[in-house]
């Protein structure tokens, strides 16, 4: 972590395969698309905002896995991103805070996927972030390492992608294959908030056995938990997120009724 022009910044390395969109393109595009209006400019404050980027060149160990495994592995690039700091949602610990910036990344992911025709591809508890500005605090949609076109419905990658304890029920079936969907991507903000508001208290994280044993369980075993969670009475949720207990309940009835509506027909 370090500072620059006054503000505080930090280091993102990762890997992704080559076969995948670009992040940096993905924001660098969203972000200059919203400028060039200022009806779509409140979408800046909802976006990461990257100050510097570097892919490097992939080492001789790459190489030699590819000679080894041929087409079965995929290729990756090593990335490094000098990014604006922002805070992980975890640390939003009460209904009042925490409200409004779900609302936030729900209203950008939105605008993203009808704009510019973005799917995110692995929301999970560690990709929602808020930033802090003289205006308060704002959701950030982050991490768009698996994002993909909407166009695009063919896989991108050869290996299943995802954060599972937070992956939609279609896209744990193990005996049928889905495309992935924007409905997937809200499901499984529905599961972050679950574990959010019932997993954790005062910021630090609560123990709630239902949901840590989504954490230790293969894909299958997860699927058939998911699909008893859903329509089901929720988890209690720590104190200070009780005025939200209403989503959780509302959100998993409608996901339970999609997914009844479409074997009926």
């Amino acid at each position: 972590m370090g500072k620059r022009l006054g503000r505080k910044v930090i280091a993102k390395l990762s890997n992704p395969a080559e076969t995948r969109f670009s992040e940096i393109k993905v924001v660098a595009d969203a972000r200059d698309y919203a400028k060039r209006s200022k009806k779509r400019r409140w979408v800046l404050k909802h976006l990461p905002l990257f100050l510097h980027h570097e892919d490097r060149t992939p080492g001789c160990v790459q190489a030699a896995l590819f000679d080894h495994f041929g087409d079965s592995y995929e290729m990756r690039v090593p990335r490094v991103i000098i990014m604006e700091q922002l805070f992980p949602i975890t640390q939003l610990t009460g209904a009042a805070s925490a409200a409004p910036v779900y609302r936030d990344i729900v209203r950008c992911y939105e605008w993203l996927y009808k704009k510019c025709k973005i799917l995110h591809g692995d929301i999970s508890i560690n990709n929602l972030m808020y930033r802090k500005s003289h205006n308060g605090i704002h959701g950030v949609l982050n991490d768009f390492d698996l994002a993909r076109s909407r166009l695009d419905v063919g896989p991108q990658s050869k290996q299943r992608t995802g954060t599972r304890q937070f992956m939609a029920l279609d896209l744990l079936d193990t005996k049928k294959s889905y495309s992935h969907f924007y409905r997937h991507d809200l499901e499984s903000v529905f599961y972050v908030m679950v574990f959010h508001f019932c997993g954790h208290d005062q910021g630090k994280e609560a123990t709630y056995p239902s949901l840590q044993d989504w954490l230790e369980v293969s894909n299958k075993a997860l699927w058939e938990k998911k699909k008893a969670f859903l329509g089901s009475d929720m988890p209690s949720t720590t104190k200070r997120f009780a005025p939200l207990a209403i989503w959780l309940e509302e959100l998993s009835h409608m996901f339970h009724q999609g997914y009844t509506d479409r074997k009926s027909h």
